[in-house]
C-alpha cells in the first residue's frame, strides 16, 4: 500500500467541496437573476397598463416566481445530496483511504455527472 498522505487527501476534499459549493451558488444566482430580469421587464408594463391588463401581467410574474421557486427547490435538494456524498468521501479519508483524483471525486459527489474543470 502506498504511503497515505492525509494532508493531500484533505486538500482534495477542499477542492471538491469548493467546486460543489461554487456550482450551487452559481445556479442560485442564475435563477435569481432570471427572476429579477422578469420583474424588471414586467414592472413598467404593469405601471402603464389598464387595471385588467396589469392583473394579467402580475399573474404572469407570480407564475414566474413560482417557477423559479421550484427550480431553486430542486437545486437545493440536489445540493443536499451532494453534501451527503461528500460526507462519504470524508469518511474514506478518516479511514485512511485515498479518494482518488479530484475529477473522479467530483464525479462521485455529483453522481456520475460530467466534470468540467
Amino acid at each position: 500500500m502506498p504511503d497515505f498522505e492525509k494532508d493531500i487527501e484533505l486538500k482534495k476534499l477542499d477542492l471538491v467541496a469548493g467546486e460543489i459549493r461554487a456550482g450551487y451558488y452559481t445556479m442560485v444566482g442564475v435563477y435569481l437573476s432570471i427572476l429579477i430580469v422578469l420583474a424588471a421587464l414586467i414592472t413598467p408594463v404593469v405601471a402603464f397598463a389598464s387595471s385588467s391588463n396589469s392583473i394579467s401581467w402580475l399573474g404572469l410574474l407570480g407564475l414566474a416566481m413560482i417557477f423559479v421557486g421550484i427550480l431553486l427547490y430542486g437545486e437545493t435538494s440536489k445540493h443536499k445530496e451532494h453534501v451527503a456524498r461528500l460526507d462519504a468521501l470524508i469518511k474514506e479519508v478518516e479511514n485512511f483511504r485515498s479518494i482518488g483524483t479530484v475529477q473522479g471525486a467530483i464525479r462521485r459527489v455529483r453522481g456520475g455527472q460530467q466534470v468540467s474543470l
